[in-house]
């Protein structure tokens, strides 16, 4: 299983994952590859002979000296860990270290802030499932304390390394639901540059659907965008949405390859005989929307070219960056 893939310096590529042969534990899982998908090396990294093992995430090292890789694994003192293993350019590993309690701990997910490291895992304890961030130093050793989002709802996964604001503060996503069997929702998180939580909000399609946020990137009004999925039910479709800074839902689009019609009602009347409104008929549809390389403006019971109407598009930011003269073509 491959869970990530980073370019190097060498225009090659570093693919991190986890391997298993039948019936036997698995390993985390490092391949080396060049510009053209030529192999260079690969190994596996065994951490205990008692559990499971994967690597979900990797970073260069901090000094350029190899690689970190950032997974679980099982301790045979402790349950599931979260892991970091530091390897060379030639993918022999140096050194590595277990993060966690006595608690199960989930996969370790790694960024580079400055010359430190962001590990963000998830803790399961009792009936409770919680992201944790650990900011660790090149020794792998802790930074300040932990800091535990288990006030969030029973059920809290993550999916991505934190993400950098542009006001110092950090973002994260991931899904939430309140126990076990409940329909997941997606989840963002605004922290402040000491990742200590400005708010969370969590969002759902529908209260049937199975709902994952999988990244998240901040955008210049202070607030972010978000992308994951709806898995439940069919059809499938990814998944995108906008917040201000506030955690407030600007909009949001199901991103599946459909055409959809949109009807776009007229701003108010200026009086029944207003000569630029009068036979408008109120509807005007864009095919498709949200656009591609091609939208199609329809206009019924009026011609646009009479009436001197233009289509303005509007950005994110909501910005005007294209005024177009309608005509009848």
């Amino acid at each position: 299983l491959v869970y990530e893939i980073i370019p190097t310096n060498d225009k090659g590529f570093l693919i991190v994952g986890g391997t298993q042969l039948v019936n036997e534990i698995s390993y985390m899982y490092a391949l080396k590859i060049d510009s053209i998908g030529g192999f260079v090396w690969e190994n596996t990294y065994s951490l205990s002979n008692y559990g499971n093992s994967a690597a979900m995430s990797v970073v260069p090292a901090v000094g350029g000296d190899g690689y970190i890789l950032a997974g679980y694994g099982y301790h045979k003192d402790k349950d599931y860990q979260a892991y970091l293993v530091k390897i060379n350019h030639n993918g022999e590993k140096l050194e590595y270290k277990d993060f966690g309690g006595s608690e199960a701990n989930g996969a370790g997910l790694l960024t580079v802030y400055q010359n430190l490291y962001f590990l963000i895992y998830g803790v399961h304890k009792a009936k409770q499932y919680y992201p944790v961030i650990s900011l660790i130093d090149t020794a792998f050793n802790l930074v300040g304390p932990l800091k535990k989002y288990d006030n969030i709802s029973e059920v809290a996964g993550y999916a991505i390394p934190i993400v950098k604001g542009i006001d110092n503060g950090y973002w994260l996503a991931g899904y939430s639901a309140k126990d076990n069997t409940a329909n997941p929702a997606g989840m963002v998180m605004r922290l402040t540059a000491n990742c200590d939580t400005v708010w969370v909000k969590t969002v759902q399609t529908s209260a049937s659907h199975d709902n994952y946020l999988r990244d998240v990137t901040p955008t210049s009004d202070g607030g972010c965008i978000a992308a994951g999925f709806k898995l439940y039910p069919s059809p499938q479709m990814g998944w995108l949405l906008k917040f201000d800074a506030d955690g407030n839902i600007c909009w949001q689009v199901n991103c599946d390859s459909t055409i959809i019609n949109t009807a776009i009602e007229p701003p108010p009347q200026q009086g029944a005989n207003s000569p630029a409104l009068r036979g408008l008929g109120g509807v005007v549809t864009l095919t498709p929307n949200p656009a591609t390389n091609m939208v199609q403006c329809k206009f019924l019971q009026y011609n646009p070219a009479q009436q001197n109407a233009t289509l303005l598009l509007y950005n994110t930011q909501g910005v005007v960056v294209k005024k177009v003269p309608l005509t009848n073509t």
